[in-house]
């Protein structure tokens, strides 16, 4: 009894083996081309768009339906096509930079067989593309030691911009290449070590489909200098972080030209002689009032100028981009000799939240010699003023104070 009833199990099971394989041959089969072809899209509006157009339609009424296919040629001269699936009634031709010349495409139902329609052709004149645009409200502006790019992106469309500038067989010289997708950028874009020469610059602008707009401008960078050390004193005010060790290591070896001395200050924590005991409102913890947020220290630089950058040097050989190494900073500036108190009043927060990242050729743990010599840098907006105030918010300790070889200030000294 028990043979025939295995018997009869194993028969059943060979019987639902082959119905699943008959039904998986007849499902593969519907996929197969049963040629007949579908019907052409119908009650097909034309709406331009910038750099092309987009096409609505009515798909046909054939349940196989797979997608609608796009086919037309970009300006470059490329033929291709792109894909709108059966869940959406409409599709977006884009790549063309000629308002003034008509863009022709057609449009091919296609369906789970591959059986194509008779094509629907659609044309239409595009309005003007982000890549237009962008490239003629582009300005090259002069700065300090080389040229600036002013850009207003208001579509954020994905655009790059190379940059140039031409040797004297007036063959050009690539500067740089950026990537935009953003309104305006993140970051300044900045090309510097020119002389204060007229010379000519170059941007090109390229979207996606390699659609190109250049722009030029002749330019005279301004004279970049750094500001004396001779004239810099340690300008100390009240609420500024406290020396450590009763001022061996002043502040005043930050800027003697000499990388193997250091300024370092105490660190201020709660409840130490480092302690703000009354800490200034934009650098304190709301959540533990009585601490202070930010290690300020200020520096009269003895004559005014119109700043272009700021540099600190870390110390070498032992902390790299760990320890006391400056991470975080604001840096406020002023033009007028610093209020008694030591508020902030008066003064100028040119720098927000400045990060010393490390940088991708640092290995950590190993001195790197061209870092420390370089220095890191901070770019300045083109303000007037003589007093500098750095307020270091992170280090790469838990702990807030500072130790720090050399600063330096750049710009154009105002006579």
């Amino acid at each position: 009894m028990k043979k025939i009833l295995s018997r009869a199990l194993s028969m059943l099971m060979v019987c639902a083996l082959v119905l699943l394989f008959s039904c998986e041959e007849e499902a593969k089969g519907s996929l197969t081309s049963d040629g007949v072809a579908p019907d052409a899209v119908s009650d097909v509006q034309i709406t331009p768009i910038a750099g092309g157009a987009r096409v609505s339609y009515k798909l046909p009424a054939q349940d196989d339906v797979l997608f609608v296919r796009a086919d037309y040629v970009l300006p470059s001269g490329e033929t291709t096509s792109l894909n709108a699936s059966l869940y959406v009634n409409e599709i977006d031709i884009l790549g063309f930079i000629d308002t003034e010349k008509e863009v022709t495409a057609s449009l091919t139902v296609v369906d789970q067989g591959g059986n194509e329609s008779s094509p629907v052709q659609v044309s239409f004149m595009p309005l003007e593309p982000p890549v237009t645009g962008v490239a003629q409200n582009l300005e090259i502006l002069p700065d300090f030691g080389g040229i600036r790019l002013k850009i207003s992106n208001p579509t954020e469309a994905r655009l790059t911009f190379t940059t140039y500038t031409f040797d004297e067989n007036n063959e050009p010289l690539l500067l740089g290449s950026n990537v935009l997708i953003d309104e305006v950028p993140l970051d300044p874009i900045f090309f510097r070590g020119f002389d204060p020469e007229p010379r000519d610059f170059e941007v090109r602008v390229t979207d996606r489909w390699n659609n190109e707009q250049v722009v030029q401008n002749t330019v005279t960078p301004i004279e970049e200098v750094l500001i004396p050390k001779e004239g810099f004193s340690h300008f100390p005010l009240p609420h500024d972080a406290p020396l450590r060790g009763g001022g061996t290591h002043p502040l005043s070896n930050m800027f003697d030209d000499n990388l193997g001395t250091f300024g370092w200050t105490l660190d201020q924590v709660a409840n130490t002689v480092g302690f703000d005991p009354n800490p200034l409102p934009e650098y304190t913890n709301p959540f533990n009032p009585g601490n202070v947020t930010a290690h300020l220290m200020t520096f009269d630089m003895g004559e005014s100028a119109i700043l272009s950058r700021f540099v600190y040097h870390n110390l070498r050989p032992w902390h790299g981009y760990s320890s006391v190494t400056w991470r975080l900073i604001d840096i406020w500036v002023t033009n007028e000799e610093p209020n008694a108190e030591g508020t902030l009043e008066g003064w100028t927060k040119v720098v927000e939240d400045h990060e010393f990242l490390e940088p991708d050729d640092h290995v950590p743990a190993v001195d790197n010699p061209r870092i420390h010599e370089e220095g890191l840098e901070v770019l300045l907006p083109p303000v007037q003023a003589r007093y500098i105030r750095i307020a270091l918010k992170r280090n790469y300790l838990a702990i807030l104070t500072s130790l720090a070889t050399e600063i330096e200030v750049y710009g154009t000294i105002v006579e």
